[in-house]
């Protein structure tokens, strides 16, 4: 019952579990890329099959939670679990427990590095210094909007260029638009990357 994407045009093979965009987004998000912009959104609206598959993720994470994680331990745990792992294409960490569920996972799975992209900082701010060594957490910035600051330094951002923003670092990783072929997200060592707006 639970959906993993195999993948799609831009991240190649690499497989994803993700969630419905905007229910699980933070506030902020909502405000800003959620109705000016959101990729995960559009392609929602376009594929309802993709939106329904979203939804019974949420509907499992939220009504059994300890089913999910059990699912998530044996399919990373198994002969075939993929190298790289790219947690919500569409969606955010939606609660404390779904979010420690994720670094239970990911701790007991060294062999799989994860990477997710967050808004998320009430949900992530007592984890920051406890990160597991496999899980790249990239801050989501939007135009305009500030950075938490206890999020500056901890970890990288990911920024999005509409020609608009003024805040990229001059040695940000430009995205190559395909994950399988670079990869460079799930070891930023200290770097940001930069999409440009699609």
């Amino acid at each position: 019952m639970i959906k993993i994407s195999d993948g799609n045009s831009k991240m190649g093979v690499v497989p994803s579990f993700s969630l419905p965009a905007g229910v699980t987004c933070s506030p902020e998000a909502c405000r800003t890329c959620y109705k000016d912009g959101c990729y995960a959104r559009k392609i929602e609206r376009i594929r309802p099959n993709v939106h329904a598959a979203y939804m019974r993720n949420l509907q499992l994470c939220k009504e059994n939670l300890q089913f999910v994680e059990q699912y998530f331990m044996c399919y990373f745990g198994g002969l075939n679990a993929p190298r790289v792992f790219r947690l919500h294409v569409s969606g955010d960490f939606f609660s404390t427990e779904y979010f420690e569920m994720w670094l239970r996972v990911i701790a007991a799975n060294p062999g799989t590095r994860f990477l997710a992209f967050t808004k998320q900082i009430e949900i992530i701010r007592p984890y920051l210094h406890k990160l597991p060594k496999n899980f790249s957490l990239v801050w989501s910035a939007w135009t305009g909007v500030p950075i938490p600051p206890d999020v500056i330094g901890v970890l990288p951002v990911a920024w999005m260029d509409d020609g608009k923003e003024n805040r990229i670092p001059c040695d940000a990783i430009a995205c190559a638009g395909n994950c399988e072929s670079c990869g460079k997200c799930w070891a930023l060592n200290g770097r940001d990357v930069v999409f440009h707006k699609h």
